[in-house]
């Protein structure tokens, strides 16, 4: 069973994307890394859909001057996407609403990794003190906030593409709203990556393929 059947087998079973996709998650994605902390009902099966560390579903590529370790952020992709389609494009990622819902994001893992060192820190000198020190750690308590990505369809068939996983992209385009919409933008993204592909790096077979995604 490849990752897309077995992506297509969670969504059959009732796993809901909305509570999935996180910004951390997505991040995580796009920079491809082997293992990922994900709470929920996809912790177990984690590692086995985000292992795969191949360069060439790297979206790095796509931007100049940039370290081949550089980590890349969802605002980092969104001037990303809006390079590739032109025309003036504006996308979510770049937006004022969603850079405030990203710095709370980053203040919120900042004191989430600051309270786990508090209560590493207190366990080891007192074990005594460790249940007291988890009921004053804040981000132990879940909250009821809305969920990261309205539509997160169409936020991971923009990853699909960008990292060139056609069969992922075509899965993510089947589930979701906006069909005919993920299908233009999609399109575009892979016509404007196979011309970079060919005209900066010379990689005419993969400009071919990725222009074969598109029919």
């Amino acid at each position: 069973m490849n990752r897309v059947d077995f992506v297509e087998c969670l969504l059959e079973n009732g796993v809901s994307m909305k509570n999935f996709l996180t910004i951390a998650t997505l991040e995580q994605l796009y920079n491809l890394v082997s293992s990922v902390k994900i709470s929920g009902e996809l912790k177990a099966h984690a590692h086995y859909l985000f292992q795969d560390d191949d360069a060439q579903h790297s979206v790095r590529f796509l931007v100049e001057h940039t370290s081949p370790t550089a980590y890349l952020t969802l605002p980092d992709i969104g001037m990303i996407i809006e390079k590739l389609m032109g025309n003036a494009y504006k996308h979510y990622y770049t937006s004022r609403v969603f850079k405030n819902n990203y710095e709370k994001f980053r203040k919120k893992a900042q004191l989430s990794r600051l309270s786990s060192f508090h209560i590493r820190l207190v366990s080891k000198t007192s074990p005594k003190r460790r249940k007291s020190a988890d009921w004053c750690n804040p981000m132990s308590c879940e909250d009821d906030a809305p969920p990261d990505f309205a539509y997160p369809f169409n936020d991971l068939i923009l990853w699909a593409v960008l990292t060139r996983r056609p069969e992922m992209a075509r899965c993510m385009w089947l589930h979701g709203e906006d069909a005919m919409a993920k299908s233009l933008v999609a399109a575009r993204l892979y016509k404007a990556i196979a011309r970079i592909a060919e005209e900066d790096y010379l990689e005419v077979e993969v400009a071919q393929k990725l222009r074969e995604y598109c029919e």
